[in-house]
């Protein structure tokens, strides 16, 4: 029984207790497992109702077979071990009866017996509270069989005509009176609204009488701006979708691709520039101002014919309680014409992305951070609608599109976990503090990047961040002698705040290479020490402003969709304070990023 109770029992599966803080809603009412004893297999059955636990125990290599019940309000790896030894012990008890005369002492339980026994827990908690395997349901998308097409060209052309007429019509005469030229105004609103309506909807038949009258007056008020009355869409004629394929990431379709057909037979594929915002209700509203654009056989996109996004896809939302952020989970999928499929979001399961990395640089025992370094991040998607940029045109502009926020704790390791006092050279000089050395020697990170905004092209993205936080770092430190000797041990906190650009270049979905710059303002949260910057070796005023260039090359190691975030990655880093260079360090880091969800285990 000790071994069962042990410390190393405790701690091996401690972290299973929050399993069973997990809410009252069972995913299972009832389920078993199996496990050996000695020369003797057992089933562990568990039912559950209202928070209460029957949990039964059967000798199977019995004949016949020896069963016993125990109730219990409260199941974790302790009580469930207890429970199944006084079983067992009930079980062998009854079995030895009825084979010697005498009621002989079952066997104490082995360490093999244990680790079965918490095999058998494992199998029966996940079951009975079994980690959802899809999120929140919050959409559904349809293809449609049809879509118009349009031509930006013969509009342009159109426009330049009206254009050159409305000079000619200028020239000769002088523009009419104010009350004309309101009506004028008025009437363009309304031809507009109703051209805007038959080109994403149709116009009824009462709609298109208005809208010709409409242009005859306006005709006849001023002849010149007729021809600009369709606007900068010109419809074509229709084509038949026979399918498409959207890749929704970090909240947005990333790319979309739909295959259509003319009635002449020719194939076509039309596809977005950059990625569509697909995370709040105001993002889903403008997919009727989204414009699908038609590749070329030569691979490239031709700026003159389009589709609506709206027109090939329909999606709609599913309102949920408690759900502002719409973003689907990072998913591929494959659409065929009027046939629903569901979007759901990614599982409450899918905590946060864990890099886990170690510092070649570091492994100098003169130099911190050398062994073992956590980073714990979680992106949180805000507004992902973009724009078309106005430069380059190929690319998409976001404003505000998420924010991570980030823990990280590094130094785990036995050598230089502390910062000391750097020596005072002069007799009137105090020791001192860096603040790069501060920034060098944190033990533990806390910050919040928000995007400001970004550019996003296929294979390149540009980003612009800020961010604000707390570092930690750990003096200790004894300085003196006799009875003028100080003894430092103490956290001094520093208040960080900054911003970044980003340059990501990621051509396949292999690899991915990022150069980007950090810039950093440390203000120390503590007027206890006296913060310095040298240069030349002569002391000057702390430099709070702190520089970080980064280069880092990741490679995608996941074989499949589950595994898709996994990451080896190579980070080099090179940290100096802004007015002097020659105050420095580097960190060249190699670790593994996964996204980290929690304990969902599967039965063998």
């Amino acid at each position: 029984m000790k071994r069962l109770l042990s410390a190393q029992g405790l701690s091996f599966l401690s972290i299973l207790l929050v399993l069973n803080c997990v809410g009252k809603q069972a995913y299972g009412q009832n389920t078993k497992a199996w496990f050996k004893l000695g020369a003797h297999h057992y089933e562990v059955e568990v039912n559950q109702e209202n928070g209460a636990y029957l949990i039964s125990l059967t000798n199977q290599s019995q004949s016949p077979e020896i069963a016993k019940t125990q109730n219990t309000n409260y199941l974790n790896v302790v009580s469930f071990e207890r429970i199944i030894y006084d079983l067992y012990k009930g079980i062998e008890a009854d079995r030895l009866s009825k084979e010697v005369s005498e009621i002989a002492i079952p066997k104490d339980t082995s360490d093999d017996d244990v680790n079965a026994i918490r095999a058998a827990f494992l199998e029966i908690i996940t079951s009975l509270y079994n980690t959802e395997t899809k999120g929140q349901k919050i959409g559904e998308i349809t293809l449609s069989s049809s879509v118009r097409v349009y031509d930006e060209s013969e509009s342009q052309t159109q426009s330049a005509r009206g254009s050159r007429a409305a000079m000619r019509q200028r020239g000769s005469s002088k523009w009419k009176s104010g009350i004309e030229n309101r009506k004028k105004r008025q009437v363009s609103k309304k031809i507009k609204r109703l051209t805007k309506k038959q080109i994403l909807k149709g116009l009824n038949a009462t709609e298109t009488k208005t809208l010709a009258n409409l242009e005859l007056d306006l005709l006849a008020l001023n002849p010149a701006p007729a021809s600009l009355l369709q606007g900068q869409n010109t419809p074509r004629d229709s084509l038949i979708i026979s399918g498409a394929r959207v890749v929704f990431e970090d909240g947005s379709i990333k790319e979309v691709t739909v295959k259509c057909t003319d009635k002449d037979g020719n194939a076509a594929v039309y596809s977005n520039k950059f990625s569509i915002g697909a995370s709040t209700r105001k993002s889903v509203q403008d997919f009727d101002k989204i414009s699908l654009y038609q590749e070329t056989s030569l691979g490239k996109r031709s700026d003159s014919k389009k589709i609506y996004l709206s027109d090939a896809v329909y999606y709609e939302r599913i309102a949920g309680l408690r759900t502002n952020d719409y973003s689907p989970a990072d998913v591929k999928i494959q659409l065929e014409p009027d046939k629903m499929q569901e979007l759901f979001k990614a599982p409450s399961s899918q905590l946060f992305t864990l890099n886990v990395f170690s510092d070649l640089a570091g492994f100098d025992q003169n130099n911190p951070n050398g062994l073992v370094q956590l980073e714990f991040n979680k992106r949180i998607n805000l507004w992902t609608r973009r724009t078309d940029a106005f430069f380059p045109k190929s690319m998409g502009i976001g404003v505000f599109t998420h924010m991570v926020p980030a823990f990280e704790l590094t130094k785990i390791e036995e050598n230089n976990r502390s910062i000391k006092l750097l020596p005072s050279e002069m007799a009137n000089e105090q020791e001192h503090l860096s603040p790069l050395q501060l920034q060098r020697f944190s033990y533990a990170k806390l910050t919040n990047e928000l995007n400001i905004f970004d550019f996003q092209g296929a294979s390149m993205s540009i980003h612009f961040n800020v961010f604000g936080g707390l570092t930690v770092t750990h003096l200790q430190d004894t300085i003196g002698m006799g009875q003028d000797q100080q003894i430092f041990n103490e956290n001094i906190n520093s208040l960080i705040l900054g911003g970044n650009i980003k340059a990501v270049f990621n051509p396949e979905s292999k690899w991915a290479f990022e150069l980007g710059s950090r810039w950093t303002y440390t203000d120390p949260l503590n007027s206890s020490f006296t913060f310095r910057s040298r240069e030349n070796g002569e002391l000057r005023g702390p430099n709070y402003l702190l520089n970080s260039w980064q280069f880092l090359l990741t490679l995608n190691t996941g074989a499949t969709e589950s595994t898709s975030q996994n990451k080896l990655f190579a980070r080099f880093r090179f940290n100096h304070e802004w007015d002097y260079w020659n105050n420095n360090y580097s960190e060249f880091q190699i670790g593994y990023s996964i996204f980290l969800k929690s304990n969902q285990l599967k039965k063998k």
